[in-house]
């Protein structure tokens, strides 16, 4: 097995009585290779935090700590876009345009979604809620995702207190 070399030999720093000793060049170059492949990999950290460049395990692991899931249903290139947006999308999470571009990233085409403008209160007398938000979503049939998938994602993305109904509408493409 070689080694890949690394980019910052040790022997490079010793002084120069040191790097002459023939013992102490060889324990230098054994850490060498001990620390190469570390070196390397901190040496390309920012290409792995870069969802456009990262391995794909590794933006599914990346996706994890802000709560992308990894779907099965959704292509890698989709996966790498909503992590690469997932600063802006969070920032607008729980809005009509919020939930037009999540589901826009996670489908690759034009989405629209129409909610109803209602707000959902607690009713005094009988202490439950009043109805549902009504949110339709209309999809381009191109996606290939099913209803369910919408609708677990229109669920996860409307604010926490509300509950709403979903109308998906898959259409042809506009």
């Amino acid at each position: 097995m070689t080694s890949p070399g690394s980019p910052h030999p040790v022997a490079a720093f010793l002084p120069a009585v040191l790097a002459e000793d023939r013992f102490v060049a060889g324990v230098a170059h054994g850490i060498d290779d001990l620390l190469a492949p570390v070196l390397l990999s901190i040496d390309t950290l920012a290409e792995y935090l870069d969802p456009r460049l990262a391995p794909d395990d590794f933006v599914d692991w990346l996706g994890s700590w802000l709560g992308i899931v990894r779907d099965p249903a959704v292509p890698a290139e989709r996966r790498r876009e909503l992590l690469a947006n997932a600063v802006d999308l969070y920032g607008w999470r729980g809005t009509v345009w919020g939930l037009e571009r999540f589901l826009a990233l996670a489908t690759g085409g034009r989405v629209e979604v129409h909610d109803n403008g209602g707000c959902v209160i607690e009713e005094e007398a009988v202490g439950q809620w009043s109805g549902p938000v009504r949110v339709r979503v209309f999809v381009p049939a191109s996606a290939g995702l099913d209803t369910a998938w919408y609708e677990r994602v229109v669920s996860d993305q409307v604010p926490a207190h509300l509950r709403a109904a979903v109308v998906i509408e898959i259409v042809g493409e506009w």
